[in-house]
């Protein structure tokens, strides 16, 4: 007769832990579900069961919370986020070019909060348990200097961390959960105490070292983003567990795949589209580890129009955490410096790609929003060129008005002296007008900044191509307006 006890005991090592109350409504049971605190795991229900909201009273008066579920069961029995307002429109602008529309004329001005609060039905929008009700929005000041140095001392600390998390899991299977909880749960009080200064912290290092250091650096923004979208603190633990170790599986795979910044062969994409399975793999097998983190892991690469892998997801099957992990990993995959990219992307450029992937439906359209509320449309930490010929380092965003956030700004010729922080939502006189490279020096028209050529382009796909949208644009002339008509005309569609 087989030992039922140790191989349910054995069991344990490889099945998600996931909460009851996820569970989606209707879904069969291909596999058997177990409580989740007893050991060895007790049978809950049986394969072939379908779940009722019947059955998941009787689990909950039996005081079950969590429960244990095969890997496989976990987009079976997952709960997506409700699509019904939006779904049709969603798959008609994934599925069709967007329409040439007159010359936007954007000009700055207060707008509203998009997540001020959540509509029914919705994922996103503040409720009294999310976390942006703990972090301050802060006011057109400078960084603390000693807050600065603990934060920079700990994101250091971290990726050296990281680096060595990923190397044990890869050579010895060892389950680093606690030790990752930890590392994320450090980032709560730091975007508590500056939300700001942590993103400048946390994404201005842009040199590609290895798998952890992007996965860090994706659950740090994830986390950001996912605040700005009012999701509350267990949460965003969930989202940035799922984003931080994403990309574990990668350590499977040869090295020049995943640190190549050319196009890959047919074959080499396959090879890489194997490793969300490969972190799968790994992550099921931790007991402690959220089911939600899992799904996450796997998902990462999903896109809302079916684009992306390892299925080919579309966005009504995607989780809804794994949709702002997307975005958030996408950001940081674009300003990596890779060993051999000549060049890393501006700030600006990865937000303006982002905004047309968005369009062709790649993206949630909340999230990529909720980007911008985070960072603001020339990011945190990049340098802008001001129309009055000053330049300008972004300090922190101003949320829903993101086409003017607060910048630390200085005139050329005597940068040292003449340094000002302006807000430039409370400024008719002065806008940006393009963004600058740091390296190797900055450098800037003769003819002084209105009289300018587009800004930077270079790093963009062919969007005739792509979209079908005309080639040539004027630029905006207008003395408030600094995009141009192509990519002004993209938020107005999207209705940002």
């Amino acid at each position: 007769m087989p030992n039922t006890t140790a191989t349910r005991s054995d069991a344990s090592s490889y099945l998600a832990k996931f909460p009851l109350a996820d569970l989606r409504m209707g879904a069969m049971l291909f596999s058997p579900v177990f409580d989740a605190t007893s050991a060895p795991p007790k049978l809950l229900l049986a394969a072939g069961t379908t779940l009722t909201e019947s059955l998941v009273v009787q689990l909950k008066k039996k005081g079950i919370k969590e429960v244990r579920v095969a890997p496989q069961e976990l987009m079976n029995l997952t709960t997506i986020e409700s699509q019904v307002d939006h779904s049709v429109e969603e798959q008609e602008n994934a599925s069709r070019h967007f329409e040439a529309r007159p010359k936007a004329k954007l000009e700055p001005k207060k707008s509203t909060n998009a997540f001020d609060s959540r509509k029914p039905g919705s994922r996103w929008g503040a409720v009294p348990e999310s976390f942006i009700h703990k972090v301050p929005r802060m006011e057109a000041v400078q960084y603390d200097p000693v807050l600065a140095s603990h934060i920079k001392r700990q994101f250091s600390q971290n990726l050296r961390v990281s680096e060595q998390i990923f190397h044990e899991i890869n050579h010895s299977q060892i389950n680093h959960s606690r030790t990752c909880h930890e590392l994320i749960g450090g980032s709560f009080e730091h975007i508590q105490n500056d939300i700001d200064l942590f993103l400048n912290t946390n994404l201005t290092s842009r040199k590609f070292t290895g798998p952890w250091k992007q996965g860090y650096q994706s659950s740090m923004l994830a986390v950001a983003m996912g605040t700005i979208l009012g999701l509350n603190q267990q949460e965003l633990h969930e989202l940035a567990m799922g984003c931080f170790l994403h990309d574990v599986g990668t350590m499977r795979l040869n090295p020049k795949l995943v640190q190549s910044s050319i196009p890959l062969s047919r074959l080499d994409q396959l090879e890489l589209s194997k490793h969300p399975g490969y972190s799968m793999d790994i992550l099921t097998k931790w007991p402690d580890m959220p089911g939600s983190s899992c799904l996450i892991a796997y998902q990462i690469h999903e896109r809302c129009n079916g684009t992306g892998y390892p299925n080919g997801r579309t966005s009504p099957q995607i989780h809804y955490l794994s949709k702002i992990a997307a975005v958030a990993d996408t950001y940081i995959e674009l300003m990596s410096e890779k060993r051999d990219s000549e060049a890393g992307t501006l700030p600006y450029q990865a937000i303006e790609q982002i905004l047309y992937q968005v369009r062709a439906g790649s993206f949630d359209r909340e999230v990529v929003r909720a980007l911008l509320y985070t960072v603001s449309i020339f990011p945190i930490g990049s340098l802008v060129e001001l129309s009055d010929s000053r330049i300008g380092r972004v300090l922190r965003s101003n949320r829903e008005n993101y086409l003017t956030p607060i910048c630390e700004s200085w005139w050329r010729d005597d940068p040292v002296n003449t340094k000002e922080i302006i807000d430039l939502s409370t400024r008719n006189d002065i806008f940006v007008v393009r963004a600058i490279s740091e390296s190797p020096i900055p450098t800037f028209p003769e003819e002084g900044p209105l009289s300018r050529g587009p800004i930077v382009r270079e790093a963009l796909p062919d969007n005739d191509e792509l979209f079908g949208s005309a080639n040539n644009h004027a630029h905006t002339s207008a003395t408030m307006s600094f995009l141009d008509d192509e990519l002004s005309s993209i938020l107005d569609e999207l209705d940002f």
